[in-house]
């Protein structure tokens, strides 16, 4: 960003807009796979300790034999469903929640660079066209002593010229006018 912001010139500032869009894009691209691969990285922490805390259980219900075990075991299985179901939901929603607030976070980012930026090229901008109608205004106003009409005309090669000659009582020709090269068919 820093290269985008010390340019002088409002030109090189907008010529300078793909590079900053693909620089976003990839920082974007960037932090969606880094909080992807943090995902990934939880579950797979998360998966021993449930697994942990399921297994005991699940032992003792599979070295139950008395009467009702098999009732017992599925009751279990159903509750540890019905928890899962809930866990997962209420994790899903968190993690929507925390992501959530982790994009308007870098959407407040975003916004603040861009208005930043708007900012900047505003302020070159401005500048630059300061700058030309300064330089028009000066033009402008310098006195003419004399103002010139310009004739067109068609020489033999078909080409338009410009006469001056009329006013002037010169004329645009080269006669007269010796060259100092000693070669003239090199030109």
């Amino acid at each position: 960003m820093a290269d985008a912001s010390a340019s002088k010139s409002p030109i090189d500032f907008l010529e300078k807009i793909p590079y900053l869009e693909r620089k976003t894009k990839a920082t974007v691209f960037a932090s969606l796979d880094s909080a992807q691969l943090q995902a990934q990285d939880i579950h797979r922490a998360i998966e021993p300790v449930i697994t942990g805390h399921l297994k005991p259980a699940y032992e003792a219900c599979s070295q139950q034999s008395n009467t009702g075990a098999l009732a017992r075991m599925k009751e279990m299985t159903r509750n540890v469903e019905e928890f899962l179901t809930t866990a997962h939901t209420e994790t899903s929603d968190y993690l929507r929640k925390e992501i959530g607030d982790m994009i308007m976070l870098a959407v407040a980012k975003d916004d603040e660079v861009r208005e930043r930026v708007r900012s900047t090229l505003r302020k070159d901008l401005t500048v630059g066209l300061n700058i030309l109608e300064a330089s028009w205004v000066k033009v402008a106003s310098r006195p003419t002593d004399k103002i010139e009409s310009v004739k067109i005309y068609r020489n033999e090669d078909g080409e338009n010229g410009y006469d001056t000659s009329h006013e002037t009582g010169k004329s645009d020709s080269t006669e007269g006018v010796e060259s100092t090269s000693e070669d003239d068919e090199d030109f």
